[in-house]
């Protein structure tokens, strides 16, 4: 669970940094520090990265954070640190390459949210009957319903104009789904 909550810390570090800083550095570490096409093609290739540390609100840093730590240390334990860590950076960075064919070359994407719902989509797949307490309702919830569920709520808010990504977020979960299935098939056969 240590890499989970290194991410998570980082995440909260960036996040109260920028919060604190002058209007003009926040200005320039999400133009230079979040994706978009037009970054991409300007040589700005570490927004690739560096976009999955960077969160808008504190309710973006929160919901992504509360995602990480309940399935991040299911599947670090599951995993191991160094499959999680190399997973959670590589949806990350996939789903950044593939937001280029659903939002404006200059939409800036920030957060950690491609790659959690990465995470989300392999525990589904290898941990589906493991119970989570999900608050607000506090009774035990399998992990395959709680990812079916955002996969319906995913796919019933594209379009809504609520400045969330949800056409990557269903990316990021497809890609978990398929690595967890990749995964499942080596692991059941070893």
């Amino acid at each position: 669970m240590k890499v989970t909550i290194f991410l998570s810390l980082i995440c909260i570090i960036i996040f109260f940094i920028c919060l604190f800083s002058p209007e003009y550095l926040i200005e320039i570490i999400y133009l230079y520090g979040g994706f978009s096409l037009n970054n991409l093609l300007s040589g700005y290739v570490w927004t690739l990265f560096t976009s999955i540390f960077l969160h808008a609100s504190f309710n973006h840093l929160i919901f992504n954070m509360f995602g990480l730590i309940l399935f991040g240390s299911i599947l670090e334990k599951n995993l191991g640190s160094s499959k999680f860590l190399f997973l959670f950076i590589l949806f990350g960075i996939i789903v950044n390459l593939c937001s280029v064919f659903f939002y404006s070359p200059s939409t800036i994407c920030l957060g950690a949210s491609g790659a959690i719902f990465g995470l989300i989509g392999v525990a589904m797949i290898i941990k589906p009957f493991d119970i989570l307490w999900i608050f607000p309702l506090m009774m035990p919830v399998p992990i395959i319903l709680i990812g079916i569920i955002y996969i319906i709520s995913e796919f019933a808010l594209i379009g809504a104009d609520d400045m969330i990504a949800h056409t990557a977020h269903l990316l990021g979960i497809a890609l978990g789904i398929l690595f967890g299935l990749i995964y499942r098939r080596r692991y059941d056969a070893g």
